[in-house]
């Protein structure tokens, strides 16, 4: 792609690049960077792609210098990368090089405003998802899951998922209730995967299930058969959760803590150490008569 557009970029009035934070964008960030058009800037911090990327002969330093000056280099080196990503989105280049740049969530325009002092350079487009015709009847039955509350967790599984700190929540007060959930999607981290596993065995849970990666028509099924769709984030920089807006667009009540959907989810505002707040939206999610 880079290729083609170094010899056919004067052939196109615009190209959409779709940017992300993760560092199969390469080729993406290149164009975009030598090649100024509308970037849909999937995630609003993109600093996991500029360490995968450029991580290497000074490069990544030179560009923080750049975005960031003095100040920035000084987290760099004495902050550990994580935290310093959750301060700075890397992102300074690539906008100020763009003719159009678009968001999808209200979170990054607050970031935008927070970290650059002016939201106006960017416009907000919903990520959206095509309407789909639910038949939940026939996929529980599938998936021998009648007469269930059906939960789901549907994306990678990794700690800032907050998984761990669901199933805690799901042993206090689901673990005996006539319910079930699936975790279903990538494990990101495998010996977090195993961390899951054991606690499910530890605390001899029999209705919480550890799916793994699902592809395209078995995500559906278990999406299709799910009353109740849970979707936490322990950090949220802007990005848009797919898998949040395939929940919602299958009809089913969600419990969340981040998105911008809150009129239109179960909505965990803040969760203290205890998680009683999880707690109590299980069991309101179990009471409503959604199933």
């Amino acid at each position: 792609f880079y290729e083609l557009m170094s010899d056919e970029s004067t052939a196109f009035d615009r190209v959409i690049y779709n940017m992300g934070n993760n560092p199969l964008h390469y080729n993406i960030y290149k164009c975009a960077l030598n090649y100024p058009s509308v970037v849909i800037l999937h995630d609003f911090f993109i600093p996991n792609f500029m360490r995968a990327c450029y991580d290497y002969d000074d490069i990544l330093q030179k560009e923080i210098f750049k975005e960031y000056g003095f100040q920035g280099l000084f987290e760099y080196f004495y902050n550990s990368y994580e935290s310093f990503a959750k301060k700075y989105p890397l992102n300074r280049s690539l906008i100020e090089c763009s003719k159009t740049i678009i968001v999808h969530t209200k979170k990054a325009f607050s970031l935008a405003n927070e970290i650059y002092k002016n939201n106006d350079f960017l416009n907000i487009m919903p990520l959206l998802r095509q309407n789909i015709s639910l038949n939940k009847i026939k996929a529980k039955k599938e998936l021998k899951l009648e007469n269930t509350k059906t939960f789901g967790v549907f994306g990678f599984t990794h700690p800032i998922k907050q998984n761990l700190e669901l199933l805690r929540s799901w042993a206090r007060v689901m673990k005996d209730k006539n319910a079930v959930l699936f975790i279903v999607g990538e494990n990101g981290l495998p010996d977090f995967n195993e961390k899951l596993k054991n606690f499910l065995a530890e605390q001899n849970i029999t209705n919480a299930y550890i799916i793994g990666w699902a592809d395209d028509e078995l995500y559906k099924r278990y999406l299709s058969a799910c009353d109740v769709s849970i979707c936490l984030r322990k950090t949220h920089l802007g990005e848009a959760s797919a898998a949040l807006l395939d929940c919602l667009n299958y009809q089913t009540t969600t419990i969340t803590n981040f998105s911008g959907f809150d009129d239109c989810a179960i909505y965990v505002p803040e969760v203290s150490d205890d998680w009683h707040e999880l707690d109590a939206a299980l069991l309101k999610a179990y009471n409503s008569d959604d199933s």
